[in-house]
């Protein structure tokens, strides 16, 4: 999940292009922020779980790839403007650049990257919670057991972790990816 690490530089004439609020999913920013939302994930996950390692494979699937399925009807648009601005408008439909930025993150490329990010993360999750179950509360237990009430509740505190998680990796791979694409373009 952090092995793409922008190693591109966004330069300052796309900078303009796009929302700044989207900016600040890149770089070290993104991966401080991916590494927070992973870490609090599996720690609601452990605690969700009750030590039954069934559940830990469930909710370790569920929440990435539900982030997945969203990404797949209701692909990332960019923005440009302020943050909190309400006068926040989409892209530049007269910018061919721009327009390169949003078929890109609506491609088979960003679908196949979003996908695999969230195996990526289902195993990381599933690695981190276990070991946290382990070393805090003992053996995990294997039996299958309905989950308790609170398992749903951590689950959705998981989910928006894992969506807060993949949508910052997956802006920073639409921006860097798009960067260094319009970097090769002669003009």
């Amino acid at each position: 999940m952090l092995k793409h690490a922008s190693k591109v530089q966004i330069p300052p004439e796309l900078r303009r292009k796009v929302s700044q609020s989207l900016l600040m999913f890149t770089g070290l920013q993104a991966i401080f922020m991916r590494i927070m939302c992973v870490g609090v994930a599996a720690v609601g996950l452990s605690l969700a779980s009750s030590n039954n390692g069934l559940w830990f494979i469930a909710g370790a699937c569920i929440c990435p790839s539900a982030v997945a399925v969203f990404y797949r009807f209701f692909p990332l648009r960019p923005y440009r403007g302020d943050f909190y601005a309400k006068d926040m408008h989409d892209v530049d439909t007269d910018d061919p650049a721009v327009l390169r930025l949003v078929e890109l993150l609506r491609s088979a490329d960003a679908r196949r990257h979003i996908w695999q990010q969230a195996a990526k993360l289902s195993g990381i999750l599933f690695v981190i919670a276990w070991a946290e179950a382990i070393f805090f509360w003992g053996p995990v237990d294997w039996s299958l057991s309905f989950p308790s009430s609170r398992f749903w509740g951590y689950l959705l505190f998981c989910f928006v972790l894992c969506f807060a998680a993949l949508s910052v990796d997956h802006t920073d791979w639409g921006l860097t990816t798009w960067a260094s694409r319009e970097a090769g373009r002669v003009p």
